[in-house]
């Protein structure tokens, strides 16, 4: 995975061929990331995956014990998030 906004998602083989399936849609480092994700699939019948990171329950944003919920997005709309 390329760790930006618009990077690859790449499988490199054992034999150096490569595969890419997917690119970033979101990218915003310990809140949330999104992706088009088209395993064995044409492009044009990719799924997109959005994860959102949640701080810990006290509040706390953390690795070990961080919350994170993923959710389905549709038509590629950026949701609004609480205030």
């Amino acid at each position: 995975m390329e760790p930006q906004l618009g990077g690859a998602i790449i499988e490199t083989l054992h034999d150096s061929i490569t595969a890419n399936w997917g690119k970033i849609t979101v990218w915003e480092p310990g809140s949330e990331v999104a992706f088009t994700w088209h395993l064995r699939r044409p492009e044009g019948k990719q799924t997109l995956v959005s994860v959102e990171f949640m701080p810990k329950r006290d509040g706390t944003p953390g690795s070990s014990g961080a919350f994170w919920v993923g959710r389905p997005r549709r038509g590629g709309r950026r949701r609004q998030k609480p205030a």
